[in-house]
């Protein structure tokens, strides 16, 4: 029943903000994370979305090399930018689709895939206030399909999800900065993988649970999988759903404050 009353609730409510405003000293980023759809060829849209949330980082998934002439005309805002993308990929089950724009420079950055976890990050130095954000797309929680009368029927393989987390703990645990890590992980916040990735990193998700997906064929989505989660040096200031953009997801904005001092 709380699947279908959540979408009510949002329908109301497409923002949350955390605590009261601060001065305007404080170190405010704003990220978008989106998955723009392998098979939206909507370049033209998809670019418009990010534009129109002027995000200081981006992290997109499910992109591949054909929206690159997108990548090309965001230039002239997100000047630094790197993808785990690579020509002769598969259209339709990429091994690597996870790519991070920025206005701000990067002091490193690398993107790849380890047992499957696409993956992404970059760090930064803001202000003397060092940080990195991660971008993450997790499979999905089935290995493959398997034809039953001729009809595709999903075979459930969680061990996959288990597997890339642990790989994407163990990178968020080599940091000794803070972090944000965002993405689309296929997993609710109430699942056992998402709970147990947020034990072993420290990590805490970040803001409202909004449901992102699906957003067609009926604008009605379901399922929290976008996420974001945070060190515990960096705040939460303001949460929102993105546009789609022609996707079946939402794209979800953050806005983060860098503090250096520990929040609860």
């Amino acid at each position: 029943m709380a699947v279908f009353t959540l979408p009510a609730f949002y329908a109301y409510t497409n923002s949350v903000s955390f605590g009261s405003a601060r001065a305007s000293s404080e170190q405010t980023l704003k990220i978008l994370s989106f998955n723009v759809l392998f098979l939206n060829d909507d370049q033209a849209a998809i670019e418009a979305a990010i534009r129109r949330a002027d995000a200081d980082v981006v992290i997109l998934s499910e992109y591949h090399l054909a929206k690159q002439l997108m990548m090309t005309r965001l230039r002239d805002v997100y000047p630094h930018q790197l993808s785990c993308a690579y020509a002769g990929m598969d259209k339709y089950n990429a091994d690597c689709d996870v790519a991070l724009l920025s206005k701000l420079a990067f002091t490193d950055g690398k993107a790849g895939s380890e047992n499957g976890m696409r993956m992404a990050y970059a760090t930064f130095e803001r202000n003397g206030t060092k940080f990195a954000v991660l971008g993450a797309h997790l499979a999905l929680p089935m290995t493959r399909y398997m034809r039953i009368l001729g009809a595709p029927v999903p075979v459930p393989g969680l061990s996959r999800q288990w597997t890339q987390l642990n790989v994407l703990a163990r990178t968020v645990q080599r940091f000794s900065i803070p972090v944000i890590v965002g993405g689309d992980f296929n997993a609710t916040p109430w699942s056992q993988v998402i709970r147990q990735f947020r034990a072993d990193t420290g990590l805490r998700s970040a803001g409202a649970w909004f449901p992102t997906w699906p957003a067609r064929p009926i604008a009605l989505p379901q399922f929290a999988i976008d996420q974001f989660f945070i060190s515990h040096e960096i705040r939460m200031k303001n949460v929102r759903l993105g546009e789609s953009a022609g996707s079946d997801h939402y794209g979800i904005i953050g806005e983060f404050e860098l503090s250096g001092r520990k929040f609860p």
